[in-house]
């Protein structure tokens, strides 16, 4: 097998032939949860306005299927219907989402523990591995948030 093969944001290695089924691999987190310090800006923007954090993270784990602002409000309502814990269960919902998107490990008792525990350090985490998938397979820029 010496044919070039590349990695994709889908998780699936392709290789010159068009004709061979790609092959499955879980990838892990681009960053570890407690790494909020690489990046201070959407650190900062987490911890006073989560709903901003939790809208992109949303709208990207949906492949764009719903508005930013939208996802944001509900996370808002959420949170404020229930005292918190209703944000927990929506970043517990968008995690599981991304995982299946960029083929994570799945492990929903991890994701409901980081949102449960760490819920600011997990939006940010999700966020942050989302920034590094902004450009398609072809390494063109993606449209943004």
């Amino acid at each position: 097998m010496g044919e070039a093969r590349r990695y994709v944001a889908s998780g699936f290695f392709y290789g010159n032939d068009h004709h061979q089924l790609p092959q499955t691999r879980h990838v892990s987190w681009s960053s570890k949860i407690c790494h909020c310090s690489d990046d201070l800006c959407s650190c900062w923007t987490t911890f006073f306005c989560p709903c901003v954090t939790f809208g992109r993270i949303a709208k990207d784990a949906e492949e764009g299927c719903s508005s930013c602002v939208k996802k944001g409000a509900l996370y808002c309502l959420a949170a404020a219907l229930t005292f918190g814990l209703g944000a927990c269960c929506c970043g517990c919902y968008n995690r599981s989402k991304m995982r299946k998107r960029f083929n994570l490990e799945q492990n929903r008792c991890a994701d409901c523990s980081a949102h449960f525990l760490c819920h600011f350090c997990a939006l940010c985490q999700e966020y942050r591995h989302l920034q590094g998938f902004r450009k398609d397979d072809y390494g063109n820029d993606m449209q943004e948030f």
